[in-house]
């Protein structure tokens, strides 16, 4: 959980200072996709090793972290290459901006990757939810699951002031004024 904080916490870092101010940007993006790694990691083994009765997430969810674990060190690895002018790979300082960034190709990727990780795992988790309530995850968009609707209706008791034959004065909605008199 702590390594998942700080990944957004750096996540975060890494859109406050933009790529034109590349130090902090670079040291806050690196500490992003090592955390990432690690979080995704982490949560693939807590998928593989889950009790055999009490599977919340299918085994599918480690092949969605297997690969995007391997979108992340494929980054790592990249940027930690110097480029050919012997400077960081990070520094886009190009003379001439190249056609193709693979830098910025493997970045990318890893987004996706992630996007698709959350997007995979999220939907096993609905759907072993759905399984083990045995509730239909289709039903569950206007309200959810757990209990039935609340019935707005009320019937007076036996004991209200209301059943004893006197007329009653007008309701009035909250927001309304009080009439004058």
């Amino acid at each position: 959980m702590a390594a998942w904080v700080c990944t957004g916490i750096f996540l975060a870092g890494v859109g406050v200072f933009p790529m034109n101010n590349l130090p902090p940007h670079a040291f806050t993006a690196m500490w992003f996709f090592r955390l990432g790694l690690l979080t995704i990691f982490l949560f693939g083994v807590a998928f593989a090793v889950q009790p055999r009765g009490r599977v919340r997430v299918g085994k599918v969810a480690v092949l969605f972290s297997a690969l995007t674990v391997a979108a992340y060190a494929g980054f790592l690895v990249m940027a930690a290459q110097p480029n050919a002018g012997g400077a960081s790979a990070l520094d886009a300082g190009f003379a001439r901006r190249p056609r193709t960034w693979p830098l910025a190709v493997v970045e990318w990727t890893v987004f996706f990757a992630t996007i698709l990780w959350f997007l995979g795992v999220s939907l096993m988790v609905r759907k072993a939810g759905s399984v083990a309530t045995g509730a239909d995850p289709d039903a569950t968009r206007a309200g959810g699951r757990c209990a039935p609707p609340i019935s707005r209706s009320r019937q007076p008791s036996s004991r209200s002031p209301r059943t004893s034959g006197a007329p009653s004065a007008p309701r009035r909605s909250r927001g309304s004024p009080a009439p004058r008199g």
